[in-house]
């Protein structure tokens, strides 16, 4: 729950200064503050408390090449919680760092109606293995931890394709360099610089 603050100062009003304006702060002006906070899931004072992590992620294959996730979240949530999942492949059978993940962004949903396409091998006919994770973020927040990594996945079609580049998400760099940030961690990401010329 998010509060303004300040109730030293707030009784200094009351009791000091004019109680009538006080009482406004009090009654009317704090309290709507607090409540809009409250509803579009941010905090008046820094950010809110990051939701606790989702406990799973399931994978539904669908067709041969395309699969739906449904995410596992059953902790006491507030109002306004987004999610986020994150897919990675790799030819190698261990488990990738996710960095250049793809990242989908499904809202407030946790079975999201989209269905991802996984191409069976890559452009040089080696198999694909997919690997899943999830977490969730108020719009003013940072993320939860990550689901459990759920993975390798492969699929059973004969598409052979490389996935395009990553390029994040939120204020998070435009080069998939840093998975895992949702919304981001920082209120703005800069232009990149000009290129110097020597």
């Amino acid at each position: 729950m998010s509060t303004v603050g300040g109730d030293d100062l707030l009784t200094h009003i009351e009791t000091k200064l004019d109680p009538k304006l006080g009482q406004l702060l009090r009654r009317y002006i704090i309290p709507a503050i607090n409540n809009l906070g409250d509803n579009v899931g941010a905090s008046p004072n820094g950010f809110v408390s990051p939701p606790p992590p989702p406990q799973g992620v399931t994978i539904n294959k669908i067709g041969p090449e395309n699969l739906q996730f449904t995410v596992q979240h059953t902790s006491p949530i507030p109002k306004g919680i987004h999610y986020f999942t994150e897919m990675v492949s790799t030819t190698a059978n261990t488990q990738p760092s996710f960095v250049g993940a793809r990242v989908e962004h499904h809202g407030t949903s946790r079975s999201p109606i989209s269905t991802a396409f996984c191409p069976t091998k890559d452009s040089s006919g080696n198999t694909h293995n997919y690997y899943f994770r999830s977490y969730a973020q108020m719009p003013g927040g940072q993320r939860s931890g990550y689901s459990p990594v759920v993975g390798p996945i492969t699929m059973s079609g004969t598409t052979e394709a490389d996935h395009t580049p990553s390029t994040g998400s939120g204020t998070a760099a435009a080069d998939g360099s840093q998975p895992g940030q949702g919304f981001g961690n920082n209120l703005l990401r800069p232009a990149p610089a000009a290129k110097r010329t020597v």
